[in-house]
């Protein structure tokens, strides 16, 4: 009797347990060396990197080699300043971050005090020497001005590069799932791409979407196609990653009206081989 009133307990505890969810890092990181004039590292150094729209900061030191890394970056626009004693403070603006970038900033501080700072204003580049995966981005204002049929996101994908729509759908309407994951990435196989939203898995065991987001939720938009980090998995073609607006400080909104008139669209294919209006 004490047998089983333990292993019932046992199975009890086991039950309520938390068990672990896999999710895949979505976010972005800058990193980079801090070097004097010389280009000697400057170890101790503090790396600062805020958001501007919701003056969330993070903060990090550079090692031995001069080395930073600071992750977990929303997308969005940001500023990374860097102080040392003995030195001038170093700005950096007009730092734009989009889903899973890996920005790299070298900063090369001068003698001075610092009172006095060194602020740089150009854009960061855009091209990514930290990753080699391949993919295509498109950013809120993109997601916003494309057109699409049905105001469903996933239609974003078929014109990436590299991607060929396959099946028969072709209509997506808003909060439709059927057809979302229905192209071919890269030559891999046609509905075996894998979804992630905010970076939780986003599809069931049939590779169906679980949820359709709108578009004025989103913030960014992004399909890899290959050549992907080892964080990724159960999928045998692309990667479609969204990430949803996370909001700033100002108080702001989206309020939309979606028309369609039936007697200003022109007539589907199927219904016109059929004869029907």
């Amino acid at each position: 009797m004490k047998i089983a009133l333990r292993s019932l307990q046992l199975a009890f505890v086991l039950s309520v347990l938390p068990l672990p969810a896999s999710a895949q890092e979505v976010r972005a990181s800058i990193t980079g060396i801090v070097t004097d004039s010389t280009g000697a590292a400057l170890p101790n150094a503090t790396v600062r990197v805020v958001n501007v729209a919701s003056q969330i900061s993070v903060t990090a030191v550079t090692n031995e080699s001069g080395n930073y890394v600071t992750p977990f970056l929303a997308p969005g626009s940001y500023e990374l300043s860097v102080e040392a004693k003995g030195f001038k403070k170093f700005v950096r603006q007009n730092i734009v971050l989009q889903l899973q970038d890996r920005a790299r900033i070298d900063a090369q501080l001068e003698l001075g005090e610092l009172t006095q700072s060194v602020t740089v204003s150009s854009a960061v580049s855009t091209l990514e020497t930290e990753t080699a995966s391949r993919g295509a981005t498109l950013s809120n204002e993109m997601i916003a001005n494309l057109p699409t049929q049905g105001r469903n996101p996933f239609q974003l994908a078929w014109a990436a590069p590299g991607v060929f729509k396959s099946g028969g759908w072709r209509y997506l309407r808003s909060f439709d799932i059927a057809g979302t994951t229905g192209f071919s990435a890269n030559g891999g196989r046609a509905s075996e791409n894998e979804v992630l939203l905010d970076g939780i898995s986003n599809v069931r065991s049939s590779r169906t979407v679980i949820h359709v987001p709108t578009m004025e939720s989103i913030q960014e938009f992004k399909i890899l196609l290959n050549t992907y980090d080892a964080q990724y998995g159960r999928t045998g073609g692309g990667i479609v990653t969204m990430v949803t607006k996370g909001g700033g400080n100002d108080l702001h909104g989206t309020l939309f009206e979606y028309f369609q008139n039936d007697n200003l669209n022109a007539n589907q294919f199927e219904l016109n081989a059929a004869g029907r209006p």
